[in-house]
């Protein structure tokens, strides 16, 4: 961006003396107007501590307050503010909140230390209760509690259970929860909000008849006069309808007359259209009258009183016990901290006398308490920067009406002053006409909540993308695609598509514009990001890309409850607790210890581990000798330090290698010991920490962490979410056509805060009330209205050029209503390829499209031989066999038998960096043609490729095409009645002789790998009869090291 600020940014940077919000649209350089903004408070005379700056992550309080220190140490006056930074406020709600909660403690009869509680822990907390309060209500047979059982559960009450969870979940939110409950009867179920509920429900119902009207009208021309006229007259008694008793009636007797044979298809295929869309309208009109409304209302009751009573003693007991445990949620914590300044009044005045301002970052993602504790500790000062446009967090509470409620209020001058920021310094100006163009016909304040044609209009602000050296069309483009078939997913041909024209753009040079060098160069893969709503498809974009060697990278957060490690990790402290008890003789017991002898970490055979099991030597394993020492130890360590024990004297975290992903898995190593760390903190042992594995997954409960894939020069794909704040040059966009998410409302039981409690209710069967139909409008208009900011979220990711990828879309042409696509249609969307679909006809530049030629995409499920690796196979190991017989060798591995404090410590990220170049050594080395080695195919960073060459120029590979070669090569023999196996990384052997060559980082003079050389050596000569000549080499050395000058073979 021009360090020139615009008129619009320099009134951002300098306003004063009230409320401000500032709308900054996508690339408008928020940020660097909000760290100018404190830098020119500073030079002011206002300490960066008398600055309240709150965001929604840790990265972004963090990219700020460094942002801020790169500008102070640029002007000496402001050295003081340097010191002050490290207690200066730039931090997290959350965080300050629990500064708040802990600095006042003693008036919520709390210690001073309160901190977040493990979420899996508190959601088994619920479970618990909420299985113990059923349990209750069972033995004690209470009548409405019983009628709730019996109406609405059929197998088993699992359901129910889960659907109560949901309502607590949305109420623990609530300021004023307890009063809520207690008054909830008395306030939703009182004769005059009854009245108001059905007026309502009314006026939702007619205004679907309106949307219909005028979608019909604006249709018209598509029908001859005659026609029309006759629709028409059909349409009367549902258009005019006055009530809901009225419309009941014409409804039920609604038909359209049959279409003439003069209409077109495109008459006939509306009129269908039309008459679904007034059927569709009786699924809202399930009652005859008003009168059975009220009556279904008043059935439900009976069934809220007892979810009611339920929801009351659940929260009596979880908060008792979170009281007892100090475990709280970060609402609990924005919750104590309202009661504060609500509460103490002296509280609020101490906190609104710190500040000379609360600046608010992110502010579209604001929830209701959040916004309430500032409303409290604020003075007229508050600075709010945001995009309602790109309010994506429902999910999360976040309330964008709270962002569009001050930004029209202060655009009238009512409360604040309001500024924007349009104009957009990250896209080239067809991506921003693009833009435009999109939302322009999408977006409004009812659908979107933003009305863009009026206020959000981007306008061009880069002009060093004006030089355009080769003239490229960087409008947006649509590949389409023709497919019937069922043999390919439309997920599969959309990722070889992309694929292909990826590397069509590699090949031909395509120009991106580099921000460093401020000119025009030839794209690379770094250049390119591929967005989707969800991560269902990543892997198999993953197994496509490395089958049509294109290196990607992945960015998401990652379920791993069902990882090997957790298993793994799980299972070890299982037979540790065991064998410090001697129980070792259930089934249970013996499941653990095969699963970890068998697992990476040991890798015992089925023939080792079945005599182990059979002759019941379980004192006589690698593990017991590995933690034989730590269990006399245990009972004197936290949960912590037994974990960090198990993982230096299993060496888990080096055997990593073998498994690959080395940097991700070690993400959950660090994961678990975080968890014991925190659980230790509340008294958990080992045992409880096995139990509290195994809730986890029992429960279907998660653990989630930020895992990626890494390397440099390499596309991308992430959800849109996750690209939240970044920007790529070229963006593609698949997975159109999935469906959004209205699953939520098959729910029978449904908490909102505009309806409260809702549930069906039964008279001669279960059947909705108006509530889940009000419900049902209502939440579907809230969720497309994010999908299409989500969908700008997407598009302003993009710098140069966005792609489309979708089936083609249909003829059809949407009419437009002022300017814009029709609210009735766009109500109706249920993908993004609906979306745009519907605006394709009228989309400016539309006629950039290509129709791709599947026969000539060659398609192919060759992909699903690929393991995602760091690198692809290229090419498939030999398949020639050694003949072998019998012999005696001792290839057995020293076993590490003690442990250290001192070494109870994570991978570094050089042992991880270290580690993952071993892998990829080896993944390529255990493939490669040896006899053709050309390493110009493989996409190598030049590290590695010189790396390779160095060991392919090596004198030993000097006559290798006259040998057989074997690689990971992998053998198993008898010794004296015991199983042994070894697996040789690369065998030569020519007529006369055979050469192995086992490949490692360093440290090849290590006395644990020459003994298993030795073995090796032993094994292939006494079944082959030739001379054997045995090497390490050190890839980081650089280094051949014959064994037999080390040792006597």
């Amino acid at each position: 961006m021009s360090t020139r600020w615009t008129k619009d940014q320099l009134k951002a940077i300098n306003e004063e003396g009230s409320n401000i919000i500032v709308s900054a649209g996508a690339g408008s350089g928020k940020t660097a107007v909000l760290t100018e903004r404190v830098i020119t408070k500073l030079k002011k005379g206002i300490n960066i501590n008398e600055l309240l700056i709150l965001t929604f992550t840790k990265a972004a309080a963090l990219e700020m307050k460094e942002r801020i220190r790169d500008a102070i140490k640029i002007d000496s006056s402001l050295k003081k503010q340097e010191e002050l930074l490290e207690s200066a406020f730039i931090t997290t709600f959350d965080s300050y909140s629990l500064f708040v909660v802990n600095r006042f403690h003693y008036l919520l009869n709390l210690p001073n230390n309160v901190g977040i509680g493990d979420e899996n822990v508190i959601n088994l907390a619920k479970l618990r209760i909420l299985n113990e309060i059923f349990d209750d209500k069972y033995s004690l047979k209470e009548e409405n509690f019983t009628k709730l059982i019996t109406t609405f559960c059929v197998k088993d009450d699992n359901a129910l259970k889960d659907q109560i969870l949901k309502i607590y979940n949305k109420l623990e939110i609530k300021d004023n929860r307890q009063d809520y409950l207690i008054n909830y009867l008395s306030n939703y179920f009182n004769p005059s909000k009854i009245e108001e509920d059905i007026k309502s429900y009314e006026i939702e119902l007619f205004k679907m008849i309106s949307d219909i009207k005028n979608d019909f009208y604006n249709h018209k021309y598509l029908f001859t006069p005659n026609y029309f006229i006759k629709l028409e007259d059909a349409l009367k008694g549902v258009f005019s309808a006055q009530d809901y008793d009225t419309l009941f009636l014409n409804l039920n007797i609604f038909r359209l007359p049959n279409i003439a044979k003069t209409e077109t298809g495109f008459a006939k295929d509306y009129k269908n259209k039309l008459s679904d869309e007034v059927k569709d309208i009786l699924k809202y009109c399930t009652y005859s009258s008003k009168e059975e409304i009220k009556n279904s209302i008043k059935q439900m009751k009976i069934y809220v009183e007892a979810i009611i009573e339920i929801l009351t003693i659940f929260d009596e007991r979880l908060t008792k016990y979170k009281f007892d445990n100090l475990l709280f949620s970060f609402s609990d914590i924005a919750l104590f901290a309202i009661k504060l300044v609500k509460g103490y009044p002296n509280v609020a005045s101490e906190l609104k006398n710190s500040f000379n301002e609360i600046l608010l970052d992110e502010y579209q993602d604001t929830n209701d308490l959040q916004e309430i504790f500032i409303n409290y500790i604020a003075n007229n000062n508050v600075y709010m920067v945001g995009d309602v446009k790109q309010s994506i967090y429902r999910f999360r509470n976040a309330n964008p009406s709270l962002f569009m409620h001050k930004y029209n209020n202060y655009a009238l001058n009512q409360g604040g002053i309001k500024i924007d920021l349009k104009k957009n310094f990250r896209s080239r100006h067809e991506v921003i006409n693009n833009i435009n163009n999109i939302f322009s016909l999408i977006m409004d304040d009812e659908i979107g909540q933003a009305n863009y044609q009026v206020d959000h209009i981007m306008e061009y602000g880069n002009k060093a993308y004006d030089n355009n050296p080769m003239n490229y069309n960087y409008n947006y483009q649509f590949l389409f695609y023709n497919y019937e078939e069922k043999e390919f997913r439309d997920e599969e041909i959309e990722a070889f598509i992309i694929a292909n024209d990826i590397k069509h753009k590699i090949e031909s040079g395509f120009l991106v514009f580099d921000k460093k060098t401020k000119d025009f160069r030839p794209i690379q893969y770094k250049d390119i990001t591929i967005l989707i709503d969800r991560s269902n498809h990543f892997s198999l974009y993953r197994k496509i890309f490395d089958y049509l060697n294109i290196p990607l990278k992945i960015l998401q957060n990652e379920d791993f409850t069902n990882s090997i490690l957790i298993k793994i990790i799980r299972n070890m402290l299982y037979l540790l607790l065991n064998y410090r008890h001697n129980h070792y003789k259930d089934c249970d017991f013996l499941h653990a210890l095969i699963s970890v002898l068998r697992s990476f970490v040991y890798e015992l055979s089925d023939v080792e581990l079945y005599n182990l099991v059979k002759e019941r030597k379980y004192y006589q394993n690698p593990y017991y000798e590995a933690i034989k020492d730590l269990i006399k130890e245990i009972d004197r360590m936290s949960l912590e330090d037994i974990i960090l024990a198990l993982y230096s004297i299993t060496n888990i975290e080096e055997k990593l290698i073998k498994i690959g992903d080395v940097k991700n898995n070690s993400i959950v190593l660090e994961y678990i010991v975080d968890v014991a760390k925190n659980l230790s903190s509340i008294g958990y042992n080992i045992e409880d920490f096995i139990e509290y594995f195994d809730q986890v997954k029992h429960n279907k409960l998660s653990f989630v962490a930020n895992v990626t894939t890494s390397s440099d020069n390499v596309c991308q794909i992430m959800t849109i979410h996750k690209s939240k704040g970044l920007e790529f040059s070229i963006c593609y966009f698949p997975g159109l056509g999935a469906k959004f998410n209205f699953s939520d409302l098959k729910d029978r039981f449904i908490y909102n805060d505009d309806f409260g409690i809702i549930t069906h209710y039964f008279d001669e069967g279960i059947g909705p009330t108006i509530y889940k139909h009000m419900l049902s409008i209502k939440e579907k208009e809230a969720e497309i209205s994010e999908r299409i900011r989500l969908l700008y979220v997407a598009l302003t990711r993009c710098k140069e050029q966005m792609i489309f990828v979708s089936r083609n879309f249909e003829e059809e042409r949407t009419p437009l209503q002022d300017g814009k696509i029709g609210t009735f249609v766009r109500k109706k969307y249920k993908s993004f390829y609906d979306i745009l679909n519907s605006i394709y006809p009228h989309l400016v530049n539309s006629h950039n499209k290509k129709i791709i030629d599947l026969d000539k995409l060659e398609l192919s499920k060759d992909f699903n031989q690929i393991n995602n690796f760091d690198y692809p196979s290229f090419l498939q190991p030999s398949n020639i066999k050694l003949i072998k017989k019998s012999i005696k060798v001792d290839t057995s591995l020293v076993s590490t038998k003690s442990y250290s404090k001192k070494i109870l410590t994570l991978l570094s990220k050089q042992d991880i960096t270290n580690i993952d170049f071993g892998l990829k050594i080896h993944q390529i080395l255990e493939s490669f043609d040896f006899r053709n080695s050309n390493l110009d195919d493989l996409n190598l960073s030049p590290y590695l490729k010189d790396k390779l060459t160095k060991f392919l120029s090596l004198s030993i590979f000097d006559k290798i095409e006259q040998a057989n070669i074997y690689q990971e090569y992998e053998f198993i023999y008898e010794d004296k009645n015991e199983i042994r196996n070894g697996v040789i990384d690369l065998l030569i052997e020519y007529e006369d002789s055979i050469l192995i060559i086992d490949y490692k980082l360093k440290n090849i003079d290590d006395k644990e790998y020459i003994n298993q050389l030795k073995g090796y050596h032993d094994y292939i000569k006494e079944i082959t009869n030739k001379k054997v000549k045995t090497y390490l080499y050190s890839f980081l050395d650089e280094k051949l090291q014959e064994i037999s000058e080390l040792v006597k073979l």
